[in-house]
């Protein structure tokens, strides 16, 4: 678990796959894989989004313990 307020890039596990936390938002830089649908998804920053590299096995989803996280809201 990484703080989303901590700005830092990092590699994940074995493969190369690179993640970047800055300014609250989570984003894969690098990753060697075929496809790199990974690469190129856009940030993630809310609770429940995330980031999979299927052929490297990676998945990058926020969590968050607060429960006012709010999508839209509709009248």
């Amino acid at each position: 678990h990484y703080p989303l307020r901590r700005q830092r890039q990092m590699c994940i596990r074995d493969s190369c796959n690179t993640v970047q936390i800055k300014n609250g938002k989570v984003k894969m830089i690098y990753a060697d894989c075929r496809d790199k649908i990974c690469k190129n998804h856009k940030e993630i920053s809310k609770s429940n989004e995330s980031i999979i590299c299927l052929p490297n096995k990676v998945e990058i989803t926020v969590i968050s313990d607060k429960s006012e996280d709010v999508d839209g809201v509709a009248k």
